[in-house]
């Protein structure tokens, strides 16, 4: 992905949830190594945006229902 130009993956981690996939995303986030942004998504909210920070190392989260 890298190679053709990918930047970011959007990702809940193949769960319906970030909480959910956090275990993938956070595998995600080690595998890419700083190459590419994983976008941490999936029913985030302004209610569960700590707990996802506190969980999952990501710099960018992705939800409707964030602000």
């Amino acid at each position: 992905l890298i190679n053709i130009g990918i930047k970011r993956i959007l990702t809940s981690g193949g769960k319906a949830t970030a909480l959910e996939g956090s275990v993938l995303i956070n595998k995600m986030i080690k595998k890419a190594n700083n190459r590419l942004k994983i976008v941490v998504a999936g029913k985030v909210t302004k209610e569960n945006l700590n707990e996802l920070k506190n969980l999952i190392p990501a710099d960018e989260f992705h939800g409707k229902l964030i602000v």
